[in-house]
Protein backbone atom coordinates (compact mmCIF):
# COMPACT_ATOMS: atom_id res chain seq x y z
CA UNK A 1 0.00 0.00 0.00
CA UNK A 2 2.79 2.41 0.79
CA UNK A 3 5.03 1.06 -1.92
CA UNK A 4 5.36 3.62 -4.71
CA UNK A 5 6.02 2.32 -8.17
CA UNK A 6 9.46 3.46 -9.45
CA UNK A 7 7.98 5.06 -12.59
CA UNK A 8 5.76 7.30 -10.42
CA UNK A 9 8.60 8.65 -8.27
CA UNK A 10 9.91 12.14 -8.81
CA UNK A 11 13.56 12.54 -9.44
CA UNK A 12 15.51 15.60 -8.41
CA UNK A 13 15.99 16.53 -12.05
CA UNK A 14 12.24 16.22 -12.78
CA UNK A 15 11.40 18.59 -9.93
CA UNK A 16 14.01 21.15 -11.06
CA UNK A 17 12.82 21.01 -14.69
CA UNK A 18 9.11 21.30 -13.76
CA UNK A 19 7.30 23.83 -15.99
CA UNK A 20 4.77 25.84 -13.98
CA UNK A 21 3.09 27.28 -17.08
CA UNK A 22 4.07 30.93 -16.64
CA UNK A 23 5.32 31.18 -20.20
CA UNK A 24 2.18 29.73 -21.77
CA UNK A 25 0.32 31.84 -24.30
CA UNK A 26 -3.45 31.80 -24.39
CA UNK A 27 -5.10 31.86 -27.78
CA UNK A 28 -8.39 33.67 -28.38
CA UNK A 29 -11.23 31.21 -28.61
CA UNK A 30 -15.01 31.27 -28.75
CA UNK A 31 -17.37 29.20 -26.70
CA UNK A 32 -19.78 26.88 -28.37
CA UNK A 33 -23.45 27.98 -28.19
CA UNK A 34 -24.18 25.40 -25.50
CA UNK A 35 -21.17 26.45 -23.42
CA UNK A 36 -22.11 30.13 -23.80
CA UNK A 37 -25.67 29.42 -22.63
CA UNK A 38 -24.40 27.49 -19.61
CA UNK A 39 -21.89 30.23 -18.78
CA UNK A 40 -24.61 32.89 -18.96
CA UNK A 41 -26.49 31.11 -16.16
CA UNK A 42 -23.60 31.93 -13.82
CA UNK A 43 -23.72 35.69 -14.36
CA UNK A 44 -22.96 37.92 -11.40
CA UNK A 45 -25.58 40.54 -12.28
CA UNK A 46 -28.59 38.38 -11.44
CA UNK A 47 -31.15 39.31 -8.80
CA UNK A 48 -32.78 36.82 -6.46
CA UNK A 49 -36.54 36.33 -6.84
CA UNK A 50 -37.21 37.59 -3.31
CA UNK A 51 -35.20 40.75 -3.97
CA UNK A 52 -37.07 41.30 -7.23
CA UNK A 53 -40.42 40.77 -5.53
CA UNK A 54 -39.61 43.15 -2.68
CA UNK A 55 -38.32 45.86 -4.97
CA UNK A 56 -41.31 45.56 -7.29
CA UNK A 57 -43.75 45.56 -4.38
CA UNK A 58 -42.30 48.76 -2.89
CA UNK A 59 -41.98 50.35 -6.33
CA UNK A 60 -45.60 49.66 -7.26
CA UNK A 61 -46.79 50.97 -3.90
CA UNK A 62 -44.87 54.22 -4.33
CA UNK A 63 -45.90 54.78 -7.96
CA UNK A 64 -49.59 54.08 -7.26
CA UNK A 65 -49.43 56.47 -4.31
CA UNK A 66 -47.67 59.01 -6.53
CA UNK A 67 -50.37 58.72 -9.20
CA UNK A 68 -53.07 59.38 -6.60
CA UNK A 69 -51.22 62.39 -5.17
CA UNK A 70 -50.53 63.80 -8.65
CA UNK A 71 -54.22 63.59 -9.54
CA UNK A 72 -55.02 65.17 -6.19
CA UNK A 73 -52.85 68.19 -6.98
CA UNK A 74 -53.89 68.47 -10.63
CA UNK A 75 -57.63 67.89 -10.39
CA UNK A 76 -58.78 68.49 -6.82
CA UNK A 77 -56.41 71.41 -6.38
CA UNK A 78 -54.50 71.65 -3.16
CA UNK A 79 -53.15 75.01 -2.04
CA UNK A 80 -50.13 74.33 0.15
CA UNK A 81 -49.74 78.00 1.01
CA UNK A 82 -52.89 77.87 3.14
CA UNK A 83 -52.21 76.11 6.46
CA UNK A 84 -54.55 73.20 7.13
CA UNK A 85 -55.83 73.11 3.54
CA UNK A 86 -54.24 69.76 2.68
CA UNK A 87 -56.94 67.06 2.52
CA UNK A 88 -55.40 64.34 4.67
CA UNK A 89 -58.27 61.94 3.97
CA UNK A 90 -57.15 61.74 0.32
CA UNK A 91 -53.61 60.91 1.37
CA UNK A 92 -54.83 58.32 3.86
CA UNK A 93 -57.11 56.73 1.27
CA UNK A 94 -54.33 56.64 -1.34
CA UNK A 95 -51.88 55.11 1.13
CA UNK A 96 -54.36 52.48 2.34
CA UNK A 97 -55.44 51.69 -1.23
CA UNK A 98 -51.90 51.32 -2.57
CA UNK A 99 -50.88 49.21 0.40
CA UNK A 100 -53.97 47.03 0.22
CA UNK A 101 -53.36 46.40 -3.48
CA UNK A 102 -49.77 45.20 -3.11
CA UNK A 103 -50.74 43.00 -0.15
CA UNK A 104 -53.71 41.56 -2.04
CA UNK A 105 -51.62 40.93 -5.15
CA UNK A 106 -48.94 39.25 -3.03
CA UNK A 107 -51.61 36.95 -1.56
CA UNK A 108 -52.81 36.12 -5.10
CA UNK A 109 -49.21 35.21 -6.16
CA UNK A 110 -49.04 38.17 -8.52
CA UNK A 111 -45.37 38.75 -7.68
CA UNK A 112 -44.18 35.24 -8.52
CA UNK A 113 -41.51 35.02 -11.22
CA UNK A 114 -43.90 32.99 -13.38
CA UNK A 115 -46.47 35.79 -13.24
CA UNK A 116 -43.84 38.41 -14.04
CA UNK A 117 -42.63 36.50 -17.10
CA UNK A 118 -46.14 36.10 -18.53
CA UNK A 119 -47.94 39.41 -17.92
CA UNK A 120 -50.87 38.75 -20.25
CA UNK A 121 -51.77 35.51 -18.45
CA UNK A 122 -51.47 37.12 -15.01
CA UNK A 123 -53.13 40.42 -15.88
CA UNK A 124 -56.49 39.07 -14.70
CA UNK A 125 -55.01 38.88 -11.18
CA UNK A 126 -53.92 42.50 -11.44
CA UNK A 127 -57.34 43.65 -12.62
CA UNK A 128 -59.05 41.61 -9.91
CA UNK A 129 -56.71 42.90 -7.20
CA UNK A 130 -56.94 46.55 -8.29
CA UNK A 131 -60.73 46.38 -8.72
CA UNK A 132 -61.14 44.57 -5.40
CA UNK A 133 -59.06 47.21 -3.66
CA UNK A 134 -61.23 49.96 -5.11
CA UNK A 135 -64.40 48.10 -4.17
CA UNK A 136 -63.17 47.90 -0.57
CA UNK A 137 -62.22 51.59 -0.58
CA UNK A 138 -65.57 52.68 -2.01
CA UNK A 139 -67.55 50.50 0.38
CA UNK A 140 -65.55 51.90 3.31
CA UNK A 141 -66.10 55.48 2.17
CA UNK A 142 -69.82 54.81 1.73
CA UNK A 143 -70.34 53.21 5.14
CA UNK A 144 -68.23 55.85 6.89
CA UNK A 145 -70.51 58.47 5.29
CA UNK A 146 -67.53 60.26 3.73
CA UNK A 147 -68.60 59.96 0.10
CA UNK A 148 -69.30 63.72 -0.21
CA UNK A 149 -65.73 64.50 0.78
CA UNK A 150 -64.16 62.61 -2.15
CA UNK A 151 -64.14 63.49 -5.82
CA UNK A 152 -65.53 60.76 -8.04
CA UNK A 153 -63.27 61.98 -10.84
CA UNK A 154 -60.27 61.54 -8.52
CA UNK A 155 -61.30 57.96 -7.75
CA UNK A 156 -61.99 57.12 -11.40
CA UNK A 157 -58.83 58.73 -12.73
CA UNK A 158 -56.71 57.03 -10.08
CA UNK A 159 -58.31 53.68 -10.95
CA UNK A 160 -57.70 54.05 -14.70
CA UNK A 161 -54.25 55.60 -14.29
CA UNK A 162 -53.15 52.89 -11.88
CA UNK A 163 -54.51 50.13 -14.08
CA UNK A 164 -52.73 51.56 -17.13
CA UNK A 165 -49.48 51.89 -15.19
CA UNK A 166 -49.68 48.31 -13.91
CA UNK A 167 -50.37 46.93 -17.38
CA UNK A 168 -47.48 48.73 -19.11
CA UNK A 169 -45.11 48.21 -16.19
CA UNK A 170 -45.70 44.45 -16.24
CA UNK A 171 -45.26 44.33 -20.02
CA UNK A 172 -41.92 46.13 -19.81
CA UNK A 173 -40.80 44.10 -16.81
CA UNK A 174 -41.51 40.81 -18.60
CA UNK A 175 -38.68 41.58 -21.02
CA UNK A 176 -36.21 41.98 -18.15
CA UNK A 177 -37.15 38.96 -16.02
Amino acid sequence: MNNIAPQERFSRDAVIEFDDGKDLTVKDAELSPLAARIASEYRTDTVSPSMLTGTLLVGEFLVLLGIAITILFLYVGVDLSVPGDFPAHYLATATIGSGAFVILLQLMDGYQTRALRHPIKSFSKIVLGWSGTFALLLISVFFLKMSEEFSRVWFGTWYLGGLGFLFFERLMLSHLV
